[in-house]
């Protein structure tokens, strides 16, 4: 009897289809058996059989097109299911008869849900975790490739860059030989230093260039060799005994000898010629499910002969893509994006201006800046309360140092207090209506002036009559006259008291532009009417 530990292994270690529905043996997920008029049912009906590579077991019943098929049932031919299992990679080789022969007969009688189960436990923290991701996000711009990436690496190394296997493979890549060699290099060029996140870089660089593809380039020209004519010539051996060499002779009378090409094109496996550095590199990401960007970055950048634990690269894919998925991003380029579709308005302090995001929803207050990775400095969120109240912040999900700011009901910065990545401390303060967050030493002191000054942000403005409490117009305004809205009166009566106060030629000109901005707003405005009752 053959070791079950060895079989769970085999088993386990295969992408094969029907290993993934091993774990449910039950009526609920079979199919009603043929033979006895549907009284009983049944799930894979497993088989084995040979060819001359050796032996593997494959399912009769498979999973084509979302439905399971039985091939032993008529009309079926003999065979039928053994074909499909082959053309479908629906099979798992096995080390000789005896194991397959009792897999077939055994395979009922095995916990698989207990033996098939992976818990995804990286050797990092949460923290580098999460570093890892938004490194790898950043480079590839999509989520499904990045987790993927993220689930590979994961069965490479656990997402340990310290890690050195017993090959001599090293880091969170588990890069060696050509490979190792041609990372060192890159990072002595750059002058950088050895990390995951320089690993990771190197790479992906590696695969961008076509270049660096040698396999395709040797199988393409292994191939051609092979279409060759062949010749017999005879020559003698070291021994001096006269021998027959095959050869490929091409048209300028080069030749090759056949037993070593014929034995090279055993070792490519075929399935890698969908798996081009260049076809990686112009694949529709979006179109792919992280399960399947594990697979093909895994024979892409790998190309394993054998044994790549697919199942754990599809499940920690997965794993990574829910976890991090839905956070927001700081896209290359400089454009600071949010994963909701949140307001963007503009604001002064003092001399600086800031474009930033509106937080106004609750969701979108206890988001905030999670999981940012980095920020511009003239960037930042604005977190809007409807009264003055007392609020608490803190850093826990936050990895990119802040200056917190509190503002007051009449816009001035009643303090600004550090935020210390992933601080689980309370930031509060009272009597806040606004809270900016801005990267750290910004500069932004207590006393400070607010000015909203994007035109979304304020009321809309129109040129109008005065209605009094009984529908009536109580005067029109003629002649240039204004009226503005208690809100912008506000902001005025702000500005003018700080210019009073300071005898500034700057809070003066601050003044008149915000005036003179009001004024364009009305008269820009649509008019706009509403219909006036009449006097009784």
């Amino acid at each position: 009897m053959p070791d079950p530990k060895d079989l769970i292994s085999l088993i386990f270690n295969s992408d094969a289809p029907f290993t993934y529905r091993l774990d449910k043996l039950d009526k609920k997920h079979g199919i009603p058996n043929w033979e006895d008029n549907g009284k009983t049912f049944s799930t894979h009906k497993m088989a084995y059989g040979n060819d001359n590579t050796g032996f593997f077991v494959y399912p009769e019943i498979q999973e084509i097109d979302n439905e399971l098929v039985d091939f032993t049932k008529p009309p079926y031919k003999f065979n039928a299911g053994m074909e499909s299992a082959l053309d479908n990679e629906n099979y798992v080789r096995m080390p000789d008869e005896e194991t397959a022969k009792w897999f077939t007969e055994n395979y009922k009688n095995i916990d698989w849900k207990k033996e098939l189960n992976v818990d995804i436990i990286p050797d990092v923290s949460e923290q580098e975790e999460k570093k890892l991701w938004n490194h790898i996000y950043k480079i590839t711009q999509n989520s499904n490739l990045t987790a993927g990436i993220l689930g590979t690496l994961y069965q490479e190394s656990r997402l340990n860059h310290k890690s050195v296997n017993k090959s001599g493979a090293e880091g969170i890549a588990q890069l060696m030989n050509d490979k190792l060699d041609a990372y060192k290099s890159w990072l002595k060029q750059k002058r950088l230093s050895d990390t995951g996140e320089n690993q990771i870089t190197f790479v992906l660089e590696y695969l961008s260039d076509f270049n660096n593809d040698k396999w395709i380039k040797e199988y393409n020209r292994t191939r051609e060799v092979l279409k060759l004519p062949i010749i017999v010539k005879k020559e003698k051996d070291k021994t001096g005994k006269e021998v027959e060499i095959r050869l490929y002779v091409d048209k300028n009378g080069g030749t090759y000898k056949a037993d070593e090409y014929e034995k090279s094109i055993k070792q490519f496996n075929p399935k890698w010629l969908d798996y081009s550095y260049e076809k990686f590199n112009n694949i529709n990401w979006n179109n792919k499910t992280p399960e399947e960007a594990a697979l093909i970055f895994t024979n892409t950048f790998e190309r394993p002969l054998n044994n790549i634990k697919a199942r754990i690269r599809k499940k920690a894919a997965r794993y990574f893509y829910n976890k991090y998925n839905s956070i927001p991003i700081h896209k290359a380029g400089g454009e600071f994006n949010y994963i909701e579709n949140m307001k963007q308005i503009t604001i002064e302090i003092e001399d600086k201006e800031y474009e930033v995001l509106v937080a106004e929803t609750e969701e979108e207050k206890v988001k905030g800046l999670q999981d940012v990775i980095e920020m511009d400095d003239d960037e930042g969120m604005l977190f809007v309360y409807d009264n003055p109240q007392h609020v608490d912040f803190w850093m826990k999900d936050t990895e990119i140092p802040l200056d917190i700011v509190f503002i007051d009901e009449d816009e001035e910065v009643i303090s600004v207090k550090q935020g210390i990545p992933f601080s689980e401390e309370f930031i509060s303060e009272d009597n806040v209506k606004y809270v900016l967050e801005v990267n750290q030493n910004s500069g932004i002191k207590p006393g400070d002036d607010v000015d909203f000054d994007d035109e979304d942000w304020e009321e809309s403005l129109s040129t109008m009559h005065v209605i009094g409490s009984d529908g009536t117009s109580q005067f029109e305004l003629l002649g240039g006259e204004r009226i503005f809205s208690r809100p912008n009166t506000r902001i005025l009566v702000k500005g003018a008291r700080r210019a009073y106060k300071s005898k500034k030629d700057s809070d003066y000109k601050r003044l008149g532009k915000q005036v003179f901005k009001y004024l364009k707003i009305q008269d820009n405005n649509d008019p706009s009417y509403v219909e006036m009752k009449k006097a009784e």
